[in-house]
């Protein structure tokens, strides 16, 4: 077990430099790191320098030795700055980080601060991170000569124990990743740019709306009295008025242009209460968008936990349940989207009788989604690697194979372009991995208008083939499930082709066939949302008791869908195949079926207060932030981890206060992005292609 290695490795460490220091058992806890510290003092004075290490990093090792030997302060932090075995190591502390800062502040910048990812004999199939060991060295020692100095640093640790331990023969040094000195690139100036163009306009469009359009009024009023006097005019040349919430103005086009950019107005149009017929979708949107920050900040902190294993024993509960299976939310979302995108195109298509300008509609969505994506593509590739410093930058790097940031110079053009969830193929080297929902969701907003026109004037037709999508998706999963056994919990293994199946690909929960179910069933929602305003029943006991019925069903289905595999977690093979399928075939399928009945339930007055519930007016500004959130929370969670210098205890008392802080802290960016941003651009695209939508 790897557990026996680590305990030995430690014990080695502590028992053996003490009796080289004559320290007896009964000294203070300072002991530990005391005999650790000159362990490795005493491993460097000997002079053995491993032969595959280059010729400036030898030259550099014998000066750093001597330095280390007169007590040079300099060599002194460096070697204070290692990596040192920690407690906690049976609940998965396998990231012996030392201390970045101390190694990173040596005088004339001399140190070069690595991590080194070590090989055993287990697969430590349980924890996600294999065992890291840091380092810090004269900086003309590159990886390839720590990754031996290591190496042959665990040889001396070998030779310290009194006996030979099995699980210690396969311990060695695999790869080393030293902190990389990052040039500043073009583009990170070019963020600026944008920044400074932003605020520019924003200024200025608040300025113009705040003192410049005032006086034009009170111009315009004082000419109109005088018009209304003489009896020639009595219409005022400037007026206000509001077309799906935003205001347009019969004002020259420049000024328009110039007022999209006003903080007063986007402010106004980010809180404003206005009347809308399916606002009790707001708080759908709200909780649903906290169950995916939830679940975000769960699943990226297990790098920067120091109890890896106790988080993952809580995937095994009602809790965790909520973490692993967070993919039910997008889902959510996949329905929300095909209702409401429905509803407005079936609305639109009575009252233009069947005539909308369709190339609009896809260059319109396009357009509300493109620029604020860019945006954070810039951010991620340009800004982030200038802003992060540490350990946990280096272990990410480690763990998946790369530096995310190269993978998203490599792979832009597929986000761009919204092909990310299809390539690459090695989930990996995805450029944003969060971003899958939007591709998923442009994908699938590509063939909406085609089925919304044949529901629109062939409706039995339209029906009926949206229907045979949703069967065929449901097929789809089942299928691919069938094929491989996919696992179902986060502790499975397929149960099929092992030999041939990728772990870094994704077979079934970024794709369009496998996912457009809830969006399907959302197009089926909204045309009857447009079909039909009231619902009424002619026998209330009957629709009391069928609504009863139903609300019982999709609470079970959608609590059973969500929570049901709780148990399995402690199944010693986990789920059968044929549960595996079952789940896996029916489970999207049934949870969109719940939320499509919470849809319905609500519009049709069948809801009692839940309607109430998710209509009130604090969802309202918070559902309008949902897609700014979503899009750059990850950036919060994973600025927050990877900036840590320490791994940090999970338990459910500091769970819940960094959850609430990420949320926040989300929403607070979100705000400003959408009155600066996105609100100011969607303005805009309403002047330039209002009329001819």
């Amino acid at each position: 077990m790897w557990i026996k290695w680590v305990l030995f490795l430690r014990l080695a460490i502590i028992s053996g430099m003490a009796r080289k220091l004559e320290f007896k058992p009964q000294a203070n806890a300072l002991v530990s790191v005391m005999a650790q510290n000159n362990f490795f003092r005493s491993y460097f004075v000997t002079g053995n320098i491993p032969k595959s290490v280059s010729e400036p990093c030898k030259l550099y090792l014998v000066d750093f030795m001597e330095d280390l030997e007169s007590r040079k302060m300099s060599a002194i932090q460096m070697v204070d700055a290692f990596g040192k075995i920690p407690g906690n190591i049976l609940r998965g502390h396998l990231q012996w980080i030392g201390s970045y800062d101390e190694c990173a502040n040596i005088a004339n910048n001399s140190a070069n601060y690595c991590i080194t990812k070590l090989s055993t004999s287990d697969a430590l199939a349980s924890i996600q991170q294999s065992p890291a060991l840091a380092t810090c060295l004269p900086r003309q020692c590159g990886p390839a000569d720590i990754t031996a100095i290591v190496d042959d640093l665990i040889g001396y640790i070998k030779k310290l124990l009194p006996q030979p331990v099995p699980e210690l023969d396969a311990l060695s040094a695999r790869d080393t990743t030293c902190e990389p000195d990052l040039p500043v690139e073009w583009g990170f100036y070019l963020f600026f740019v944008i920044i400074a163009v932003l605020v520019i306009l924003n200024i200025f469009g608040t300025l113009v709306d705040g003192y410049v359009l005032p006086r034009l009024h009170a111009a315009e009023l004082s000419r109109k009295s005088s018009f209304t006097e003489s009896g020639e005019e009595d219409e005022p040349l400037l007026q206000d008025a509001t077309a799906d919430g935003i205001e347009v103005n019969p004002l020259p086009a420049r000024i328009r242009a110039i007022l999209c950019f006003s903080v007063a107005r986007s402010w106004r149009y980010l809180t404003a209460d206005r009347e809308d017929e399916l606002s009790f979708l707001n708080g759908i949107r709200v909780l649903s968008i906290c169950w995916v920050v939830l679940a975000e900040f769960g699943n990226l902190g297990e790098i920067a936990y120091e109890n890896p294993l106790d988080y993952l024993d809580s995937a095994g509960t009602i809790f965790g349940q909520l973490i692993t299976n967070f993919s039910f939310a997008a889902d959510t979302f996949f329905i929300v989207s095909g209702t409401v995108l429905t509803y407005t195109l079936m609305t639109k298509l009575k009252v233009r009788s069947g005539k909308i300008n369709w190339i609009w509609i896809y260059l319109r969505r396009w357009w509300r989604l493109t620029p604020l994506y860019v945006f954070l593509l810039v951010i991620c590739i340009f800004v982030v690697p200038q802003l992060v410093s540490g350990p946990f930058p280096i272990i990410a790097g480690q763990d998946s194979g790369g530096n995310p940031i190269d993978f998203c110079k490599q792979n832009w053009w597929a986000n761009v372009l919204y092909v990310n969830n299809f390539i690459p193929t090695n989930t990996l080297y995805l450029c944003m991995d969060w971003t899958w929902f939007i591709a998923v969701d442009m994908q699938l907003f590509l063939i909406t208008p085609v089925i919304v026109y044949v529901l629109y004037r062939l409706p039995k037709i339209g029906t009926a083939a949206t229907m045979i999508l949703i069967a065929g998706c449901v097929v789809a999963n089942g299928l691919i499930a069938g094929h491989w056994g996919l696992p179902v919990t986060v502790n499975e293994q397929p149960i099929y082709h092992n030999e041939t199946y990728d772990p870094n690909h994704d077979y079934v929960n970024s794709k369009p066939y496998t996912r457009a179910t809830p969006y399907l069933l959302g197009i089926l929602i909204g045309f009857l949302f447009a079909q039909k305003a009231e619902w009424h029943c002619v026998r209330p006991k009957l629709r009391f008791a069928g609504v009863s019925f139903v609300w019982i069903l999709s609470c079970l289905t959608g609590l059973f869908t969500v929570f049901g595999l709780y148990q399995s977690y402690s199944w010693p093979n986990g789920a059968t195949y044929t549960e595996r399928e079952t789940y896996q075939t029916l489970s999207r399928l049934g949870y969109s079926l719940a939320v499509g009945w919470v849809l319905v339930a609500c519009r049709y007055g069948s809801s009692g207060p839940i309607k109430s519930i998710l209509s009130w007016n604090i969802f309202k500004p918070l559902s309008r932030l949902t897609f700014a959130v979503y899009m750059f929370h990850p950036l919060v969670v994973q600025y927050f981890l990877i900036s840590q210098r320490d791994p940090f205890y999970y338990n459910g008392i500091n769970f819940a206060y960094l959850y609430l802080s990420m949320l926040f802290i989300s929403h607070l960016l979100a705000t400003i992005l959408a009155v600066f941003v996105e609100i100011p651009l969607l303005r805009l695209e309403k002047e330039v292609f209002g009329s001819k939508r």
